[in-house]
């Protein structure tokens, strides 16, 4: 006897059947990409980071590469632009010594002697072989080997004084530099923070006579989180808020821009965060070294002409670090001949 099947169940079923396949296809669609590597996208939201401090960016000591009396300095306060003589030794004798060079350097007397000494010599030669030619026998043999040896002696001679001569102006060229040392070049625009040494005392080779910083840029530093860490990267913009403890009574400063320009590769290990910091413009020169601030990030953009200059500048550091660690390995290198024996 056959069993009947109502048109109801069979439309149910098809629609279970068809229902299983949908979710099937749904979960491959959905699980595929993850099995295939490609990355999901989120949106990317702003983070806030309160609680960073302001601190100076660049805040270097200078110093003399040369031992001498100091003759002149920068105020503690000033303002100085980059290439700016703020520190000054007594240079008299340098001075002096570099007038004499450059007279020595523009002293060509010999090289023009010798020249037309060398004209003349040549001359001599040259008619001596003529009249020979004209006359065979006219001049003996050892009288023209004279002729030729002063004529290549002449120039031999004229090629002596050439030498002294650039000899001479390396030797101005050199004293420039020497002079160039009694004098300190601010190597960026920024604020005398603090002197050391006053006019009249004397300094010592690479002692630091003053400390120079940039107000101009400054750098908050703060901490992120392992989950805030992965949205953020070196040249994301930042929004600068001075935090109302910092002001008291003042009046809002308004907020500051910058560029995250660092992202540390350790891990606190109590706090588990990661260290970061952001170079800000000091608008006016309102931000202040030890204030607090709050950044608030926005990891939905990059400026890449900023991730570029700070690349650049990196690559020069390494670069100059690189060698000078060649330079000095070279140096230990080479071993002076008396050391390898000792004195009597």
């Amino acid at each position: 006897m056959a069993i009947g099947v109502s048109p109801g169940c069979a439309v149910r079923g098809l629609l279970l059947k068809n229902l299983g396949r949908l979710t099937l296809l749904i979960s491959l669609c959905v699980v595929a990409p993850a099995f295939a590597g490609e990355p999901r996208t989120t949106l990317a939201r702003p983070i806030s980071v309160s609680q960073c401090r302001v601190k100076l960016l660049d805040d270097i000591p200078l110093a003399s590469e040369r031992s001498g009396i100091l003759e002149e300095t920068v105020t503690e306060g000033a303002a100085v632009e980059t290439g700016q003589v703020i520190v000054r030794l007594k240079d008299h004798i340098a001075r002096a010594a570099l007038a004499v060079a450059e007279r020595e350097a523009a002293n060509d007397v010999e090289v023009r002697f010798s020249r037309k000494a060398t004209e003349l010599a040549q001359m001599k030669y040259v008619r001596a072989v003529d009249a020979n030619k004209a006359a065979p026998g006219a001049v003996s043999d050892l009288e023209l080997r004279e002729l030729r040896l002063a004529a290549e002696k002449s120039l031999l001679q004229l090629e002596q004084a050439e030498h002294h001569f650039q000899v001479a102006g390396l030797k101005r060229d050199e004293q420039r530099e020497v002079l160039k040392a009694f004098r300190i070049e601010s190597p960026l625009s920024g604020t005398v923070l603090e002197v050391f040494r006053k006019p009249g005392e004397v300094v010592r080779e690479g002692e630091p006579i003053l400390r120079l910083a940039t107000t101009r840029r400054l750098r908050a530093e703060g901490y992120l989180s392992l989950d805030e860490l992965a949205a953020v990267r070196c040249g994301n913009p930042v929004d600068v808020q001075v935090e109302a403890g910092e002001r008291g009574n003042a009046p809002a400063l308004g907020s500051f821009v910058g560029r995250i320009s660092f992202l540390d590769v350790k891990l606190e290990p109590l706090t588990q965060k990661v260290k970061f910091w952001a170079e800000v413009a000091n608008r006016k020169g309102q931000l202040r070294d030890g204030m607090m601030v709050t950044l608030r990030i926005d990891p939905s953009k990059v400026d890449e002409d900023f991730v570029s200059q700070l690349g650049s500048s990196r690559r020069r550091a390494t670069d100059r670090t690189s060698q000078g660690a060649a330079a000095e390995a070279s140096e230990g290198d080479v071993v002076p001949a008396s050391a390898s024996s000792p004195r009597d």
